[in-house]
């Protein structure tokens, strides 16, 4: 215990490699698209108001 080599932490690592083909434009796109979709019906309650 004094060298704090047994902690009772539990540690996990995980060095797997994942090849993905994702590039930032299709992330943003996506981004962009969920923002959208969660805001819409907001989007439609304010041009309501307006009419």
């Amino acid at each position: 215990m004094k060298a704090k080599i047994a902690t009772a932490e539990v540690v996990h690592i995980d060095a797997s490699l994942i090849r993905a083909n994702v590039s930032w434009d299709s992330l943003t796109e996506q981004h962009v698209v969920d923002v959208l979709s969660q805001n819409q019906p907001r989007m439609k309650a304010r041009l309501r108001e307006r009419v």
